[in-house]
């Protein structure tokens, strides 16, 4: 028999959920206790929100989610992005992973967010617009650059919204690397000479100014995203087919509300800042 429990953001808590997640992606080398102190307790706007699967006490299935502020439409309203999920391959399949959602969805509702993104890969996108009555928003760009774009003023229907100190938590990742110039914030793909364009502003901003700038005229960048408010006019950039890319990922939206709000896509800045892929 499955039950249901409300994620436990403790210590013991923190590191039942890193060996499941661990288990399930072994190829990954995010899933230390710092991160997950980071991730899961360190955020400005509060402790995480998720649920967790268990089988005779065993936990077989994780949902997290971390809390975040959006400019969407003319208000400013709190929300959450998803950021870990798993299950153990012989429990897939059985609805686990949908009732852990609907739980943790209800979870954020009650504690006052409005709306839910995720960024999930093609392969689980559709379950999340069949199942969930998620809005598909769209796929998310992925561009080899050379140089970069300009800004262009667009009147925005969704983004994300960067407090100061929330964009401090966001930039102290453990074990990552930082960095700004002329007005971008980037970070390391990992692969040596190719910085990610993580985001723009529009306007000089003080906060980017403690962050280290050496090395960061390489010409070539890597941007992920979706952004109305980027010209592209005059910049060279390689669309990175499909079937080279190792996950397409798309991004869903979903009104926590009785409103139930879609976005237009053509109005949504969504930047690889706004998730946790760098």
């Amino acid at each position: 028999m499955i039950e249901y429990r409300p994620l436990a953001v403790c210590l013991a808590g923190l590191e039942e959920a890193r060996q499941l997640l661990q288990e399930v992606f072994p190829r990954s080398k995010q899933f230390t206790p710092d991160y997950m102190h980071w991730m899961y307790t360190c955020n400005p706007a509060g402790p995480a929100i998720g649920y967790n699967a268990y089988c005779d006490n065993q936990l077989v299935a994780h949902v997290a989610a971390h809390r975040l502020y959006s400019s969407l439409g003319s208000q400013f309203e709190p929300g959450i992005l998803l950021h870990n999920v798993a299950t153990r391959p012989e429990f897939q399949g059985k609805g686990i992973f949908k009732k852990l959602l609907h739980k943790c969805f209800e979870s954020a509702r009650t504690q006052g967010c409005t709306h839910m993104l995720a960024v999930p890969n093609s392969n689980s996108t559709p379950g999340f617009v069949r199942s969930l009555k998620c809005q598909f928003v769209g796929s998310l760009s992925a561009r080899i650059v050379l140089g970069k774009p300009h800004f262009q003023p667009v009147n925005l229907e969704y983004q994300r919204i960067w407090p100061t100190e929330q964009l401090k938590w966001r930039l102290s990742w453990p074990g990552r690397r930082y960095s700004s110039w002329q007005r971008w914030i980037l970070g390391n793909t990992g692969m040596a000479g190719l910085r990610a364009l993580l985001s723009y502003t529009p306007r000089e901003d003080a906060r980017f100014c403690s962050l280290a700038n050496w090395l960061e005229r390489l010409p070539i960048y890597l941007w992920i995203g979706l952004d109305p408010t980027l010209n592209w006019r005059g910049t060279f950039y390689w669309e990175i087919p499909l079937r080279l890319r190792p996950a397409p990922l798309n991004l869903v939206f979903l009104d926590l509300t009785a409103q139930q709000r879609i976005l237009d896509p053509a109005k949504v800045a969504f930047c690889a800042l706004d998730f946790d892929i760098y």
